[in-house]
């Protein structure tokens, strides 16, 4: 594998980045004139009253109906990038319900990235996180897949609090409440295998 620089990466993502940002004041104008061309072909737009006949399309007023709406696509475009700019950040923590990330609420991430910005010597960022966290499951996982067929089954609820608490330990220690929840779950579900 070849070695690229930081710099190089930097490049390359600014590069990317300026197409990507060109490249979608043309898609939009791709779409506005494809969406003329198809109200032109209805007879919904401009002198042309035979409908679904692609032979008496008259495509110098497609044309000339395009031209006129190129400004207003631009105008659209740059209020957009201009919301984009300067509310971007702002719409995605309302959106993920972020808040800031201190030392005290999260150590082990707020150390790793202090550790991080020293080794590299940066400034330390505003890290911002939300409080929820994300349990992933197997769907092919048999105990699993008995919950998904049957979720309002007779023990549902119990298999589902202890598939959560089993994620949940792989990760970090219960509490003492949850940890006494999870003996007895453990203890009643055994009871269940058993037949008793």
């Amino acid at each position: 594998m070849k070695y690229v620089g930081i710099h190089t990466q930097i490049m390359k993502n600014n590069r990317n980045s300026i197409l990507l940002l060109l490249s979608f004041p043309c898609i939009i104008l791709l779409l506005v004139w494809v969406m003329i061309v198809v109200l032109h072909f209805l007879g919904l737009m401009g002198d042309s009253y035979q409908q679904y006949d692609s032979q008496a399309m008259d495509w110098d007023s497609v044309n000339q109906s395009f031209l006129m709406t190129i400004p207003w696509v631009i105008i659209g475009v740059g209020i957009w990038f201009t919301i984009a700019y300067f509310c971007n950040t702002s719409m995605i923590q309302s959106a993920t319900g972020a808040h800031s990330v201190t030392r005290k609420e999260n150590p082990r991430i707020y150390n790793i990235v202090e550790n991080l910005c020293m080794t590299c010597g940066m400034d330390m960022p505003q890290m911002r996180g939300d409080e929820g966290q994300t349990l992933i499951l197997n769907a092919n996982n048999a105990l699993v897949q008995y919950v998904l067929d049957d979720p309002k089954g007779e023990h549902a609820a119990i298999l589902c609090q202890q598939i959560y608490d089993l994620a949940y330990l792989a990760h970090a220690p219960l509490d003492a409440e949850a940890m006494t929840q999870f003996i007895a779950r453990s203890n009643q579900i055994m009871k269940l295998l058993a037949g008793k």
